[in-house]
């Protein structure tokens, strides 16, 4: 799963459009889908076909920890070696916004040097890996209900 998604995001970079909009919701939908699809072959290959809301639940957040893991080291990878300078061309738009709804020039240097301390690779990686396991948490909350699947007995009525 972080697998794709690092292809992607290379894709796209290597394509011009790592700054568009339209990347970060469409990478997130991939991801929830990817999320449940993977959730569904590992409840129908190695539970047997049968899974409780906890195991669905469990699996999901452990393949989206797992994908938080790939794409968070993939970032810190691109913004320490492979394109360093991106930080510092977001950092410039930031700044010329910031000037434009007249803020001083000494609260726009205040908020670059916050935004730069905390947008330092690790960071970055830190905060992918906890987003995307959160993000998956949710999906799995909500997807975990479809995707259990036990088998009826006599005594159990779920």
């Amino acid at each position: 799963m972080g697998g794709i998604l690092v292809i992607l995001k290379i894709i796209i970079f290597s394509m011009g459009q790592n700054e568009e909009n339209w990347t970060g919701p469409v990478l997130f939908l991939i991801f929830a889908i990817g999320l449940i699809l993977t959730g569904r072959h590992y409840r129908d290959k190695k539970l047997g076909g049968q899974a409780t809301y906890g195991q669905a639940l469990g699996t999901g957040v452990l393949i989206a920890l797992f994908a938080g893991l790939i794409i968070g080291t993939y970032s810190f990878i691109f913004r320490e070696f492979i394109d360093p300078l991106d930080m510092e061309k977001m950092m410039a738009e930031g700044a010329v916004k910031l000037y434009d709804t007249g803020m001083t020039e000494q609260q726009v240097e205040h908020t670059m040097k916050t935004t730069r301390t905390m947008n330092r690779p690790i960071f970055v990686a830190l905060g992918t890996l906890v987003g995307l396991t959160c993000f998956g948490l949710i999906v799995s909350l909500i997807s975990s209900i479809f995707l259990k699947k036990e088998i009826k007995t006599a005594g159990n009525k779920t």
